[in-house]
């Protein structure tokens, strides 16, 4: 079972990590054909575009990425719950 708690932290961990490099990127304005920021969009765009649809951009900002953020870290907190409590 520890095993299964560390893989779900990790997994989480490299989500938000891939989150926060997007959201970086998204700052600097890096070129979209570099393999890495391809690499980033293809990862998180599952999860962001269903919450920029929901969520309106507040002032001109996106925000989608922090309540991802929020989202990731709720999942892995339950799913980390219930196993231990199991």
């Amino acid at each position: 079972m520890v095993y299964v708690v560390y893989l779900i932290q990790a997994l989480a961990y490299l989500m938000k990590l891939a989150i926060l490099a997007r959201a970086l990127i998204s700052w600097v304005h890096a070129d979209p054909y570099n393999p890495l920021v391809r690499y980033l969009y293809q990862v998180t765009e599952p999860l962001l575009r269903p919450l920029r649809q929901v969520m309106p951009i507040w002032r001109g900002v996106d925000i989608s990425p922090v309540v991802a953020l929020v989202i990731i870290q709720l999942v892995e907190w339950l799913l980390v719950r219930l196993i231990v409590l199991t």
